[in-house]
């Protein structure tokens, strides 16, 4: 099975509401004495990116739903993702599988707000 891509009718992502999180898991060991050590438990971060696009056309929203219905199995699975502050392609996935969809200003119109899950 392929890896599915994600979709080159999608918009680059708003930098309105754009937030990203990198976290290493850092494990901390308490000290009976002086401050607490910590090391990180992963060599690279998963990053978390919260992200918004705004897709001018009814047909792409509908689109990129089925995409994550049924290329993604609900968004469980794994994609290609461009990475647009890397300039890389990395595999991505939808944290909980969960996509909101609301309409901007018309029906054509509609803001696609979702978590991504990066390594690195």
């Amino acid at each position: 099975m392929t890896t599915p891509t994600f979709p080159s009718y999608m918009p680059a992502p708003m930098i309105a509401g754009f937030a990203q999180s990198p976290d290493f898991g850092m494990l901390v060991t308490q000290m009976d004495s002086g401050p607490d050590k910590q090391r990180p438990r992963n060599s690279v971060a998963i990053i978390q990116r919260t992200l918004q696009f705004l897709v001018e056309s009814l047909a792409n929203r509908n689109a990129f739903e089925v995409w994550v219905r049924d290329s993604l199995a609900g968004g469980s699975l794994w994609f290609n993702w461009p990475d647009p502050l890397s300039g890389t392609t990395k595999l991505a996935r939808i944290v909980g599988g969960k996509v909101d969809y609301a309409p901007s200003d018309s029906v054509n119109a509609w803001a696609v707000k979702f978590t991504l899950e990066t390594y690195g």
